[in-house]
């Protein structure tokens, strides 16, 4: 039986939420315990998945503070020039962003915006995302690097939501601190909280060897870079 069959229902259902999109159908249609999580938790994983299918190249990082923004404001003209000023390429962009207050308050603005298109909007992509696979036997066995890469996602994902979360809650904590070098902070403070289990998803090292690298090299001269590289950033 595969390790990922002992987590708890909760912990793969937070573990789908994070996934990028292809790593989710990946996941769902592969992986047994995935999938029973994703139809015992159908609406808040869809929902995660949508603010992926929208717009993929912007969402996947805008999403991660989404549950700090309350209130939707504005029209989506507005949402998509501030997104393409503040974020452009994420993927591109991401290790020079300058995290300073105004700029994440702009964020969060954005992150507004995104939540009243979700809600307006949403229903007939979920059903479409849902349809896209159906009822797709579960049977398939997920290789290694399947494995590694729904974890590197996962992570990915993870580090960034961190970092936005403590930008807002502890401004004042990070304000000397400013793009690569918050980033690689970041990084490495999210890595020891998952090995110290004071983020409570340390049952995910079992899901690939990659996290039992991070853990393991954690505190050596190359752990920044290990995670960077496990992280694709």
């Amino acid at each position: 039986m595969s390790s990922i069959h002992f987590l708890s229902l909760e912990t793969r259902q937070i573990i789908l939420g994070y996934l990028d999109i292809d790593s989710l159908l990946s996941a769902i249609r592969s992986c047994r315990p995935f999938y029973l999580a994703y139809k015992g938790y159908e609406a808040s994983v869809l929902k995660s998945c949508l603010y992926t299918i929208i717009t993929p190249e912007i969402l996947p990082y805008a999403i991660l503070t989404l549950d700090i923004a309350n209130s939707p404001h504005g029209d989506l003209i507005e949402y998509h020039k501030l997104i393409e000023k503040r974020l452009g390429n994420p993927t591109e962009t991401l290790r020079d962003w300058s995290w300073d207050l105004s700029e994440m308050k702009e964020l969060l603005f954005v992150h507004r915006h995104l939540s009243f298109f979700i809600d307006d909007y949403s229903k007939k992509a979920l059903e479409e995302f849902h349809n896209s696979f159906g009822e797709t036997e579960v049977c398939i066995p997920l290789s290694r690097n399947d494995w590694a890469r729904i974890a590197r996602s996962f992570y990915a994902h993870l580090v960034i939501r961190q970092a936005s979360l403590n930008r807002f809650a502890r401004p004042k904590h990070y304000e000397y601190i400013s793009g690569i070098r918050h980033f690689k902070y970041l990084v490495t403070y999210t890595a020891d909280s998952v090995s110290s289990n004071s983020i409570d998803l340390k049952q995910l090292f079992i899901v690939s060897t990659y996290f039992r690298n991070i853990k393991s090299k954690l505190y050596t001269p190359s752990s920044i870079s290990l995670i960077l590289a496990l992280t694709g950033c």
